[in-house]
Parts: C-alpha cells; sequence; structure tokens
C-alpha cells in the first residue's frame, strides 16, 4: 500500500464529510445560541433530557439492524452483487418501518414513567410521547443512511447532512420563539421529518430495484440481519445509557439549570471532536473491513486514520481550552459561564476519544464481536461509576474530570487489544504526534489557571497558530507538496515559510 496515496484518500473521503460536519456544526451552534438567548439554561437543559430519552429509545427500537446493514450492503457492492444488495435494502427498509412504530408505541405507553424517571414529575409525559414520532421517522432516515453509507456514497450523506441541518435551522427561531419551552420536542420531530425526506431522496437517486421479498423472508434473514446488528446496538445503547444517566444524576443532585451548564460544556467539547470522527467515519470502517486479512494493512491504516485525526483536530481543540470562557459567552450566554473548567477537562478527554476511535474498529473488523462486547460493557459501566463518584466528590466539575480519566484509560486498554488482535505497535511518527498533542493541551489548560486574562490571550494565540502550522506541515509530509492544499499554501510567501514548502 503506497502510504502518500492511502493518506490521501483518508484526507480525501474526510475532507468531504468534514466540510459537510463544518455545516452541520455552524448550524447546531446557531440553533444553540437561539437555545440559550430564548430559553436559558433551563431550555438547554431540557434539550438535553430530551435528547437523551430521544437516543435511549431510538438505539433500543433500533436493534442495531442499520449498522449491520452497512457491513451487508458494502460486502455486497464489494462483489458487485446487485441481487444482494437489493435484497439487504428490502430487509433493512420493511424492517426499520416496523421497528420505528415499535419505538413510538412503547415511548407513548412508558411516557408518564420515563417523565417520572427523569424529571421527578409527569409534567412532560405528553413531550415524551411525542418524541416517539421523531424516533419513528429517525428510525427510517438512519437506514437510509446505512443503504448510502454501504454503496459509499461519501457525498451524497455529505450533502444529505447539510440540506437537512440548514432547514432543521430555519424552524428553530419560530418554535423557541412562539412556544418557548414547549416548542422543543415539535423542533426536534420537525428536524427528524427533514432528515428522512432528504435521506430518501439520496437514496432514490441511486435507482436501487428493492427485491420483491416475501414478509417470511424478510423475518427469517432479517433475524440475521439483527443478530448481527447486535454488537453495534449494545455499544449504542451503553453510549446512550450513560448520557440518560448522567442527565438523571445531575437532574437529582442538582438541577435541570445545571444539566444545561453541563450540556453547554458537554455540547462545545464534542464539536471538534465531533466534527473529525464525523468526517472520518464515512469510509473508515468499509476500508478497514476490506484488510480483515491483512494485518500489515489494517495496522497501517489505524495508523494513519489517527494520525489524520490528531491533525484535523488538535487546532480545534486547543482554541477550545485555551478560549473557553469567550467561547461560552459567545455561543451561549453569561448564564452558562460555570460550564467553562467542564469544558476545559472534557477537551482534554476528547483527545483520547480521536487516539483510541481508529483502534476500537479493528475488533468489529474482524468479526471479534465479543471482544468488542466486553470491552464496551466494562468501559461504559466504570465509565458510570466513576460520573457518580466524582459528581458527589467534586460537584458538577467532577464529571468532566471522570471523562478525562476514562478516556485515557480507554485509549491504553484499545492499545492493547489492538497489539494482540493484529500486533499494532505505535511508531515514532505516532508517539510524538500523540505526545506533542497531549503537551499542546496540557500547556494550554495550565496558562488558563496561572496567567492573567491579557497574556492568556497572547499567548494562547500564539500556540494554536503554532499548532496550526505543525499540522498543516504533518498533512502536507504525509500526502505530498502536490494536492491541493499543498499547492494553495504555496502561494502564500509568509504561511508557505511557516510550514516548510
Amino acid at each position: 500500500m503506497n502510504n502518500k496515496k492511502s493518506y490521501k484518500e483518508i484526507l480525501k473521503s474526510s475532507s468531504v464529510m468534514g466540510g459537510a460536519a463544518g455545516f452541520v456544526m455552524i448550524f447546531g451552534l446557531f440553533r444553540t445560541k437561539m437555545a440559550a438567548l430564548l430559553i436559558g439554561t433551563t431550555g438547554v437543559g431540557l434539550i438535553a433530557s430530551f435528547t437523551a430519552v430521544h437516543a435511549l429509545a431510538s438505539t433500543l427500537s433500533g436493534l442495531g439492524l442499520n449498522s449491520s446493514a452497512v457491513r451487508e450492503i458494502a460486502a455486497a457492492a464489494g462483489k458487485n452483487d446487485q441481487q444482494a444488495i437489493n435484497r439487504s435494502v428490502c430487509i433493512l427498509r420493511r424492517l426499520s418501518i416496523l421497528l420505528g412504530i415499535t419505538g413510538l408505541l412503547l415511548l407513548i405507553v412508558a411516557a408518564r414513567g420515563i417523565s417520572n424517571i427523569t424529571f421527578g414529575t409527569d409534567e412532560y409525559a405528553l413531550d415524551i410521547a411525542a418524541l416517539g414520532i421523531a424516533v419513528c421517522f429517525g428510525n427510517l432516515s438512519s437506514a437510509n443512511m446505512s443503504i448510502l453509507q454501504g454503496l459509499r456514497q461519501v457525498g451524497d450523506m455529505a450533502r444529505m447532512q447539510t440540506y437537512s441541518a440548514g432547514i432543521g435551522t430555519l424552524f428553530a427561531l419560530p418554535f423557541y420563539y412562539l412556544l418557548g419551552l414547549r416548542g422543543i420536542v415539535p423542533l426536534l420531530i420537525v428536524i427528524s421529518i427533514i432528515q428522512y425526506i432528504f435521506s430518501r431522496y439520496f437514496v432514490e437517486k441511486h435507482q436501487i430495484t428493492q427485491a420483491n421479498l416475501s414478509w417470511n423472508n424478510v423475518f427469517k434473514e432479517g433475524k440475521t440481519m439483527i443478530g448481527l446488528g447486535f454488537t453495534f446496538m449494545w455499544s449504542a445503547l451503553l453510549v446512550s445509557l450513560v448520557g440518560y444517566t448522567t442527565i438523571y444524576l445531575i437532574n437529582r443532585f442538582e438541577s435541570i439549570q445545571m444539566v444545561g451548564v453541563y450540556s453547554a460544556a458537554f455540547a462545545l467539547s464534542g464539536i471538534f471532536v465531533g466534527f473529525v470522527l464525523n468526517a472520518m467515519s464515512a469510509d473508515y470502517y468499509p476500508r478497514l473491513t476490506a484488510l480483515a486479512n491483512d494485518q500489515v494493512g489494517m495496522r497501517q491504516l489505524v495508523t494513519q486514520q489517527t494520525e489524520i485525526g490528531i491533525l484535523l483536530a488538535l487546532p480545534g481543540l486547543l482554541a477550545s481550552i485555551i478560549f473557553a470562557p469567550w467561547l461560552v459567552k459567545g455561543l451561549y450566554t453569561n448564564e452558562f459561564i460555570q460550564a467553562v473548567p467542564m469544558l476545559q477537562w472534557f477537551i482534554i478527554g476528547c483527545l483520547g476519544r480521536v487516539i483510541s476511535w481508529p483502534m476500537g474498529f479493528v475488533m468489529l473488523a474482524l468479526g471479534k464481536d465479543r471482544w468488542f462486547l466486553a470491552a464496551e460493557t466494562i468501559f461504559n459501566f466504570v465509565y458510570i461509576a466513576a460520573i457518580a463518584f466524582a459528581l458527589g466528590v467534586y460537584g458538577i466539575n467532577g464529571i468532566a474530570i471522570a471523562f478525562c480519566a476514562i478516556y485515557v484509560a480507554h485509549t491504553m486498554a484499545m492499545y492493547i487489544v489492538c497489539k494482540k488482535l493484529i500486533g499494532f505497535n505505535a511508531n515514532a511518527d505516532y508517539k510524538k504526534l500523540a505526545f506533542g498533542a497531549t503537551v499542546l493541551l496540557g500547556s494550554g489548560l495550565l496558562i488558563t489557571r496561572v496567567l492573567d486574562e491579557t497574556t492568556v490571550i497572547v499567548l494562547g494565540a500564539l500556540l494554536v497558530t503554532a499548532s496550526l502550522a505543525y499540522s498543516l506541515r504533518g498533512f502536507i509530509g504525509r500526502t505530498g507538496n502536490q494536492t491541493y492544499l499543498a499547492m494553495k499554501i504555496q502561494k502564500i510567501p509568509v504561511i508557505k515559510n511557516i510550514v516548510g514548502l
């Protein structure tokens, strides 16, 4: 495998999804600002609570079907087996309708109980019941996204996400302004419907002839698909459970306003890491799966994906740590200023997410489902215990400290697992990059703690500029100086010299 060519392929797919993730991020920030201004910390806390319920219900009702469908469609597409693709699409779509309706009905039936558990009152039972509509349409749009991902239609996935986020944002202002707190769930429903419409449109572009299967065959073959998806579902369910439990604990021991503060910090920390992981996710797993019989190729791809991920995330993560107070005030309001220390600790942990994320897929690509299930179960239950302990000892900031500590441990654990499964061993460049990123983020956190505001701004700006130059040098060193990025930089004299072209 040609190193520079492989880096270019990774960067190309990352840039397509990264561009979409960038627009989605901007639209999301705009919705967040409107929520902060119009419905305050209570509103943001309710958004986080409803979103946690929605995520948990969607995961349970989805049964991992969409994730396993990606694997089956990708395998069929790799063999150019159109008949197999058609059968998988038919099974996926029909079962998604049934599972979506099941999720809707379950939320309606359990609404009062969920409201009491989550908020300590049944005041929000009607809102939770209505969330079932969003769960149903979300299931259908996820099925369409699985088809696009399995076919490796990265461009259509990017356009679908961008258009959905843009149009969904247009509805945020009237819903929050006219309905206030009661506009949260209707907005979530409208966004889910918009996502479904666009996802269906982009799938229909490819004119897939859906197989005409009997319901008996759908259930028979779908059972196998769901069985394959159990690993994905369990992993997603654990993540949703952690999110819901965190919201529950804060509601119980703090307040709905503190849920809003926590949500602000966690959301901001996830902006850049989410941008990076979304940019990389569309193409990485299918490529890694295709190399399942080539350990050398897998080791190389994991290394390359991690390096690109760190280089993409580093400047944004560092800027978020250093300029956290201004970021919180600018994207939210002064009411959320308590989110600043939480945001900084979350950012440190996010570096661990970027590094461990590519390694985590190795188990799935090799079909080591039991390994993956065990690793994810242990990690998430330890995480929940750490959150409960840290919340009791350190208060609301303890949640962010627990997040940071658990991802450091997770990164080391994933490294050990990959070493055993594929003989993974970080090379000198990998270690240098990971160590350098850790030192830079640690330095950023330190200066915000010990220096005055003016010095932080000046020194912080220099550090962020240096990290940006470092990342650019890293990209060009790995992909060559004939790429679009390198040729553009060569036309800017000062930047050209800084980057070393």
